[in-house]
């Protein structure tokens, strides 16, 4: 949309070179619209793709602390044989 905007403009400019006069002005007002609208796409898509990137490293980091804080428990239980019960509380089998 911003190439769009450049080409439609560029016509809009070589006329005001050419004939110091514009006389088509729907045609700058176009070619003004289209380089705002892809500046706004272009500023969106960066924020989006932003926080995206944002999200999935927090995401990534969740996963290492949970599989962190899982390993730890395992490897408590596994030296234990007692799980993570105390011996005062350890579930009796009836």
């Amino acid at each position: 949309m911003f190439l769009l905007g450049a080409l439609i403009g560029s016509v809009g400019i070589y006329e005001y070179l050419r004939l110091q006069h514009i006389s088509s002005v729907l045609l700058a007002i176009l070619a003004v619209v289209c380089v705002m609208g892809g500046l706004l796409f272009a500023s969106v898509g960066l924020t989006l793709h932003t926080l995206n990137f944002r999200i999935l490293e927090m995401t990534n980091v969740l996963t290492k602390q949970i599989n962190r804080s899982r390993k730890e428990v395992t490897t408590y239980s596994a030296q234990d044989n007692t799980s993570l019960y105390s011996s005062d509380r350890r579930p009796t089998n009836s």
